[in-house]
């Protein structure tokens, strides 16, 4: 003969069944939590190389008045020391 679930079975497979649930939605938050996640790491990864690029063309236009400028002085001596 069968058995009847008792109330603390019943009450032990709502608990179940609510943990469960929380949990799935738990889940599905750290799924979004992670989109955004990765998201914002791509977008911050693009404007990191945007500024490696930018401190390149920088550093290249240094150097191009750093020549210009050593050019600059050496015709200024020249120019008063003769």
């Amino acid at each position: 003969m069968a058995q009847r679930p008792s109330k603390v079975s019943k009450s032990s497979d709502a608990l179940f069944e609510y943990q469960i649930s929380d949990l799935k939605v738990q889940n599905s938050l750290t799924i979004q939590e992670n989109s955004k996640l990765r998201f914002q790491l791509s977008f911050l990864t693009q404007e990191n190389d945007n500024l490696r690029s930018e401190v390149t063309a920088l550093k290249d236009q240094m150097k191009v008045q750093e020549a210009a400028l050593s050019i600059s002085n050496r015709e200024f001596e020249e120019f008063f020391l003769i």
